[in-house]
């Protein structure tokens, strides 16, 4: 006969064994939840990196290093402007408030401001012009044309062309009897007016340089007057062709603005 063995009921093993499993089951899903946690806690950081870098830049501000300073550019500009059917040639370089440069002679050119007005770009626009018949602008075959009231507009009409509203206006020697004329006709177009090595009245001025030629020894008297009878040709001129005019006799008997 076979032996059964017979397992009796035990209310405390198996109160025991169901602790058991409980536990195990509980510590299983005490690790997935933490895993999971783990997770969502990377993902979170992940997708907040930037804001975290920046808090931390912002908590813990690094070092800017110094930054070589940077050299300024002027930027230099030319052309021409039809001022009344005349080209005039005008440079500009700078940066500010306009400031308009007229050169001297009559017959000379904006060339012998340069590089000694250079300084003034860093706060100025300096734009130069060369006169009717001078420099690089155009010559008239017409020396009638060669006037005081006509290169008043020419200095207006590179005034409108360029839009620079409100100038400051510089004019050296015979440029600054120019420019004052352009004050008394276009005052209102005006800040500034800086008149240098110049005079207010070409009558006065043909004057005293009338008197400085009687005081001269007579050979060099002689030679003053008759180059002042020829026709006038610019430096390095070849020939007297029609656009070397007689701009220099012209200008020294143009009309002169009304006295200051």
């Amino acid at each position: 006969m076979a032996h059964m063995k017979t397992c009796e009921f035990s209310p405390r093993l198996y109160s025991l064994r169901q602790t058991s499993l409980r536990r195990t089951s509980l510590g299983q899903t005490s690790l997935g939840s933490t895993f999971l946690y783990i997770l969502a806690l990377l993902a979170v950081l992940l997708s907040g990196s930037g804001s975290f870098a920046q808090a931390s830049k912002t908590a813990h501000p690094a070092a800017k290093p110094v930054a070589e300073p940077v050299p300024s550019v002027y930027p230099a500009h030319e052309g021409f402007v039809d001022g009344n059917g005349v080209m005039i040639y005008y440079y500009t370089l700078g940066r500010g408030k306009p400031l308009l440069i007229v050169h001297g002679g009559p017959g000379a050119s904006h060339d012998y401001f340069l590089p000694y007005l250079l300084p003034l770009a860093r706060h100025n626009e300096l734009v130069f012009i060369d006169e009717r018949g001078s420099g690089r602008s155009q010559k008239l075959e017409d020396a009638s044309k060669y006037t005081i009231e006509n290169m008043v507009e020419d200095v207006e009409a590179v005034r409108r062309g360029l839009n620079l509203g409100k100038i400051s206006l510089l004019g050296h020697s015979y440029g600054g009897a120019l420019a004052q004329a352009y004050a008394l006709k276009y005052q209102k177009n005006l800040s500034h007016l800086i008149l240098a090595s110049t005079w207010s009245s070409t009558k006065e001025l043909n004057r005293v340089f009338v008197q400085m030629k009687e005081k001269m020894p007579t050979e060099l008297r002689d030679r003053i007057n008759k180059m002042e009878a020829i026709t006038w040709s610019p430096p390095g001129a070849k020939d007297t062709s029609p656009t070397c005019t007689k701009i220099a006799p012209t200008l020294t008997t143009i009309p002169s603005p009304p006295e200051i």
